[in-house]
């Protein structure tokens, strides 16, 4: 596999930033695997204590 040229600055600003998909994308390396269908992103939760346990 070639690896493209690219900007080593926008490529540490990215990295700075957390975002990897537009380096990735933009230098063709990008690899999507579509969906899931898991919902993992849907999942909140919430821990609630008594008061007593504050103390």
């Amino acid at each position: 596999m070639t690896v493209p040229p690219f900007d080593i600055a926008a490529a540490r600003e990215r990295l700075h930033r957390n975002d990897a998909w537009t380096h990735f994308h933009e230098t063709g390396g990008l690899i999507e695997t579509g969906p899931t269908h898991t919902n993992v992103n849907d999942v909140r939760i919430a821990l609630v204590l008594p008061d007593a346990a504050m103390t």
